[in-house]
């Protein structure tokens, strides 16, 4: 009971007075329950952490869902291809006219739904004017979703695109195919680098990872691990990961 007190009065992180971490968070949990108890009904229980799958959605939000893709003529056999630019910190960002390059470089043929907080107006704005910019593709403007119909779209998803946010780490423990946009943080702490699932895309530069978590602006007033991050590139690396796990 006292230790369960304890932990509820402070954060994972001050067990760990790292500066910037670069290892694993799986590898990092493991060593927060080895320090708090090493027996190994505790080690059990935290494998579960390491590699979650999370179970399927309500009927109710699939079926939502469903209604809202036939809606925008989506059909069954249709790619559908799920991005979210949404995060709640500045620094974690990709800029409004890289997406649209990145976007308007991905066939024409595939879906495209744009996610983002329902809670922020900005979003649905930023959703908009990729779409407006982007008219040869159907994209539908989802910054609405709550998280059960976020999950039922996940599902519905080939592949889901995503800065570091709650959005890669749920699609990821959906068991989909994700391809994270790393720009202050560790996409070697926070990515899942070991798994063919997952695809990491970023520009190293030197200042590189400057945050655990990201900040609300650039330490060095350039940002350019994300500022400089090459939408052609991106989009090309999207395709190849598209290409290895549908087209073999």
């Amino acid at each position: 009971a006292k230790k369960k007190v304890f932990l509820q009065k402070r954060k994972l992180k001050d067990f760990f007075p790292r500066p910037i971490f670069q290892t694993s968070m799986r590898l990092w949990y493991r060593e927060v329950f080895q320090k708090l108890d090493g027996s190994e009904i505790v080690q059990q229980n935290a494998e579960k952490l390491f590699n979650p799958i999370i179970g399927n959605p309500p009927l109710s939000a699939l079926h939502n869902i469903e209604n809202m893709l036939i809606s925008q003529k989506v059909s069954e056999k249709d790619i559908i291809i799920a991005i979210n630019h949404s995060t709640s910190q500045n620094t974690k960002k990709w800029p409004l006219s890289h997406w649209i390059e990145c976007v308007s470089l991905l066939p024409s043929h595939w879906k495209l739904v744009l996610l983002g907080d329902p809670k922020d107006s900005n979003d649905f704005s930023f959703n908009e004017n990729i779409i407006k910019n982007c008219q040869t593709h159907i994209i539908i403007n989802a910054s609405h979703l709550d998280i059960p119909k976020l999950m039922a779209l996940i599902t519905k998803s080939h592949i889901i695109i995503s800065v570091d946010s709650g959005v890669l780490h749920l699609a990821f423990a959906m068991n989909k195919p994700v391809i994270g946009i790393f720009g202050p943080t560790s996409a070697q702490r926070w990515g899942y680098l070991e798994s063919e699932r997952f695809c990491a895309i970023q520009n190293i530069v030197s200042c590189q990872p400057c945050s655990n978590y990201g900040d609300s602006s650039c330490p060095q007033k350039h940002h350019d691990c994300m500022n400089k991050l090459s939408s052609s590139m991106t989009a090309n690396q999207i395709l190849q990961f598209f290409r290895k796990h549908y087209e073999k």
